[in-house]
């Protein structure tokens, strides 16, 4: 049995990072998950809140605007409706997006830039090391519903 404070360290830190370091785009689309999940822990105080919440949009915006950095907050709603929307629904980003690894940039800037073509540039271990600190500072707030359980593993 998992708590969510324990789901959040191993499979949303560390087992979505070993997925990225083969398959980028497949962690690309649990990360945009998992940010939802942020948000409705952090806005819930019950397991049957989080989980039948419905406010999508709310939760992703919430979870990008209290606790990644700031240079996320401008693109919360943009990154809501081209990266989870996109990658959840159908399975891809929409074309408004590019996404990369660390390897086909030139350094940790290029994530969030704007390319010429007008597609905002996302780098996968930038964000999802953006997305880990955005974990670790749930977990700091200490909230009771982190010690509940959240499945059985």
């Amino acid at each position: 049995m998992a708590t969510y404070k324990e789901f959040l360290e191993d499979p949303i830190k560390k087992q979505i990072e070993k997925i990225g370091s083969n398959f980028p785009f497949h962690a690309f689309i649990l990360d945009a998950i998992a940010i939802e999940l942020i948000g409705r822990i952090s806005k819930n105080n019950e397991h049957s809140q989080v989980i039948n919440n419905g406010d999508s949009k709310g939760n992703f915006i919430s979870a990008i605007e209290n606790y990644f950095p700031n240079k996320y907050h401008p693109y919360s709603e943009f990154l809501y409706t081209n990266l989870r929307c996109g990658l959840a629904h159908f399975f891809a980003p929409k074309p408004k997006l590019d996404l990369k690894r660390k390897s086909e940039v030139k350094n940790e800037l290029d994530n969030l830039k704007v390319l010429e073509s007008g597609q905002l540039l996302l780098v996968f271990e930038y964000f999802h090391k953006d997305l880990c600190s955005a974990v670790d500072k749930l977990i700091g707030e200490n909230k009771p519903l982190l010690s509940e359980s959240f499945l059985n593993t």
